[in-house]
């Protein structure tokens, strides 16, 4: 009777993965919900940015950091000399980077800590990207990206994962993000010359539109192995360092309907890159650059859009009317956009997606010579940089 338990088990077992063979193949990777799932969207990469005197921070379209512990990029189109330069570990010793391996496809791919330590503290780097539709109850997803562990990191880890959630997260701080997640990659990642492959099914609980990867336990609770013995260490200077490229979320089954409206969206969703848009209540006493406490529900507008945007950057624009000289109007317009990018990293968005300026009365949008024409050249604008 045990032998044929057993048998039936095997059999059974066997049927399972032939099926979930099946099932990988049938799978649609045109059908990707992530967005610039290789990365290879971007604004100018480190060191291009450093030349031409642009220090934003990351510049990968649809992707943001989900804390204040920087994700790095590293690509095959920048100088060798760079420190974000990439390519084949053999050379890894040649040049001062982390980038030890050629992209998996492309150019670009990003770097982040599995686990490790900074300034007393537990460090793990996160990265946070909208997907294109949100993900569904009752409905099966696919998830699959890839990683391999830098060979500048003399540590491996486990517990590299993916967390899918329904609000956008961004802490201002640099603490690990603690949750449960979708899909984990149990074992340990020692390779330094191959990508790892870590993938999952899952059924949602809730409707999710975000996606998050890293090391969502506690170091305590991760693995982790020193390279230079292959045995099991913990100490403070243990820290593992992983690459990432080609992240994959796909309809496993039955595809979602999304004729519906699912997510109710900001009325700023549709505001297309390079276009103002004027915020209508926002207000101020005269010749003052303090917001007025009656400007915060349409403030807090902005913040959700871009809460819920965490790849948008934009710029904050101030104007004003003719009336004055033109040193004063540009002074008090910068002020005032100033005043409302300040409430806005105050509100936690991160200060690298915003900024501002003042252009005095040097854009009107309507004629100086009534009362009327001035009240609508009084403005503050926004205008999305990237999306």
């Amino acid at each position: 009777m045990g032998y044929m338990n057993r048998l039936v088990t095997l059999v059974f077992t066997l049927i399972t993965i032939i099926n979930y063979g099946q099932q990988s193949d049938t799978l649609d990777y045109s059908e990707n919900l992530v967005l610039n799932y290789s990365f290879e969207n971007h604004g100018t990469l480190p060191c291009e940015r450093v030349n031409i005197g642009n220090y934003s921070m990351f510049t990968i379209d649809h992707w943001a950091w989900a804390s204040y512990a920087s994700v790095d990029v590293f690509s095959t189109k920048v100088d060798e000399n760079c420190f974000s330069y990439t390519d084949n570990f053999q050379k890894i010793f040649q040049f001062n980077t982390m980038g030890s391996i050629l992209p998996r496809t492309g150019d670009v791919i990003l770097g982040f800590y599995g686990v490790g330590l900074n300034k007393g503290h537990e460090y793990h780097e996160y990265l946070i990207t909208k997907l294109k539709h949100p993900l569904l109850p009752k409905y099966e997803y696919y998830v699959e990206f890839w990683v391999c562990r830098s060979a500048g990191s003399h540590f491996a880890s486990n517990n590299i994962g993916a967390c899918f959630t329904r609000k956008p997260v961004f802490y201002k701080n640099t603490k690990s993000i603690y949750a449960k997640p979708e899909v984990n990659y149990q074992d340990v990642i020692v390779s330094r010359n191959k990508w790892t492959k870590i993938s999952g099914y899952f059924i949602p609980n809730d409707t999710l539109c975000y996606m998050l990867i890293g090391n969502f336990f506690s170091d305590e609770k991760s693995q982790i192995i020193s390279m230079y013995n292959k045995k099991p260490y913990r100490g403070p200077d243990a820290d593992s360092y992983y690459l990432l490229d080609d992240v994959f979320v796909l309809p496993a089954g039955e595809k979602a309907d999304y004729s519906k409206n699912i997510i109710k969206k900001s009325e700023f969703e549709t505001a297309e890159v390079n276009e103002a848009v004027i915020l209508k209540n926002v207000f101020f006493n005269h010749d003052k650059s303090e917001i007025l406490p009656k400007s915060y529900p349409e403030l807090n507008k902005l913040v959700n859009f871009l809460s819920y945007n965490p790849s948008v950057t934009l710029e904050i624009s101030g104007h004003t009317d003719n009336t004055g000289t033109e040193k004063y109007n540009i002074s008090l317009s910068l002020s005032r956009a100033q005043s409302v990018a300040t409430y806005l990293i105050e509100k936690g968005i991160m200060d690298t997606r915003i900024t501002y300026k003042g252009y005095g009365n040097s854009k009107p949008i309507a004629e100086n010579n009534t009362e009327k024409g001035r009240m609508k050249n009084r403005r503050v604008e926004f205008s999305i940089i990237k999306k």
